[in-house]
């Protein structure tokens, strides 16, 4: 009798342990991230404490529902755009930890809210979003594109443009 109360407050104590590791999990992500159109961008989307869930599914998804990959163990990667790619990532032990998104040569139209959903068998859902802003490529444009004389006493002038709000200086 005293060995099978013994084995149940043992057992209780091991659950305990799981459950409050799971209570300590979450999802790290970037919450912004900028880029200038033409760069690749990698989001990552791993949970704290993976070893005390297991991972079923990882789901991305842009601007609140519309669908860009999802990643479960039994059946692979299924990306539904063509600019994009899932990688997982698993510990030393090959436990699943979760994923990284990549956006290959990202335009303006990438801004968004993108989220990251890890279902997991013990805790469910965990989800976290990551803000995207693309930017204009910069662009200087100068009336002088190269290398010209000025004697001594003159004045030169030239004039430059830029077609965002970046901040620049002059130097010599």
């Amino acid at each position: 009798m005293a060995e099978r109360v013994l084995g149940i407050a043992f057992s209780l104590l091991l659950l305990a342990s799981i459950i409050q590791g799971a209570k300590n999990s979450e999802l790290s992500v970037n919450e912004t991230l900028e880029a200038e159109v033409g760069e690749n961008i990698t989001m990552p989307c791993l949970l704290k404490n993976a070893t005390y869930h297991k991972i079923i599914q990882i789901r991305w998804m842009k601007n609140g529902g519309t669908s860009l990959a999802v990643y479960n163990p039994m059946h692979g990667h299924y990306q539904y755009w063509p600019n994009l790619t899932i990688q997982v990532k698993t510990d030393d032990e090959n436990h699943l930890m979760g994923s990284y998104l990549h956006l290959l040569w990202v335009n303006k139209w990438d801004s968004g809210n993108y989220r990251c959903e890890v279902l997991t068998f013990v805790s469910g859902p965990f989800t976290n979003d990551t803000k995207l802003t693309v930017r204009d490529e910069i662009k200087l444009l100068c009336n002088a594109n190269s290398v010209f004389e000025v004697h001594f006493g003159d004045n030169a002038t030239i004039q430059c443009t830029v077609n965002s709000n970046a901040q620049y200086r002059w130097t010599k």
